[in-house]
């Protein structure tokens, strides 16, 4: 069970936590993954397969080989945010005593995605513009709308509500959160790595077998967005930690409702 910090944030515990979450888990999220990412991803594909056989884009050139690559994973990236708020509820719901269901899971990604969605979009927008300026500006932003996510599935309200929530909860903890924020990077790039290794070795493997196109997409995807699992995960132990759980209770009694 998590433990709570008036301080800086526990670093040790934020992992203890996630990880323990993952474990309670681990079997609704890959069910979850192939129909929040696998489907979107074969039918980007498929879209793609379409325009190419049209001639609208070309494989020839680097400019079409380039709108083919992000046709395919924007749609993907989107639909992602399902995920996380499904992984952000789980790990919730864990740090609070409780079990969701493969059902509450599903759901909450569901609910929960076009308020992340705009959530991530203002986020993004500004963080970007952020780095742009000199680059501190963009890192001092991430870190005050670190919690932003879970407090949107969690709490609920307006997307700018859950951002100011979130510069609420932050305050005086940015220092850690900066290197938490190092280390989680530092974890997901190495997932990523195996990920993607891990979801290339499939797709080739499956090849021999007639497994191909938009089968080994909805395959594939999955494996290669495992980074969110962890992710959503520490972020949500982040927000138990900064929030000392209040709140949560009634919060979730609504979610599992």
């Amino acid at each position: 069970m998590a433990q709570t910090s008036t301080g800086s944030v526990e670093i040790g515990q934020v992992f203890s936590d996630a990880f323990a979450a993952l474990r309670q888990n681990w079997a609704t999220y890959l069910i979850l993954a192939p129909i929040f990412v696998g489907i979107p991803a074969a039918a980007a594909t498929w879209e793609v397969e379409q325009l190419v056989a049209r001639h609208v884009l070309s494989t020839t050139n680097p400019v079409g080989a380039f709108l083919i690559g992000y046709l395919r994973s924007f749609p993907v990236g989107i639909a992602a945010y399902a995920l996380q708020g499904a992984v952000m509820v789980g790990a919730t719901a864990f740090l609070n005593g409780r079990r969701a269901s493969f059902s509450d899971c599903l759901i909450a990604g569901l609910r929960n995605w076009p308020a992340l969605f705009v959530l991530n979009l203002m986020r993004g927008v500004a963080i970007i513009g952020g780095y742009l300026l000199f680059v501190v500006p963009g890192v001092i932003l991430n870190l005050v709308w670190y919690a932003a996510g879970p407090v949107q599935v969690i709490e609920g309200g307006s997307p700018l509500a859950s951002l100011r929530r979130s510069a609420d909860l932050t305050r005086g903890r940015r220092w850690s959160l900066f290197g938490l924020s190092i280390v989680v990077g530092v974890i997901g790039f190495l997932i990523g790595l195996v990920s993607g290794f891990i979801g290339g070795f499939v797709v080739g493997f499956l090849k021999p077998f007639g497994v191909h196109g938009l089968q080994a997409e909805v395959l594939a995807y999955p494996l290669t967005y495992m980074t969110a699992y962890p992710f959503g995960s520490a972020v949500a132990a982040v927000y138990q930690q900064l929030s000392g759980g209040q709140g949560q209770s009634d919060a979730l009694v609504e979610i599992f409702a």
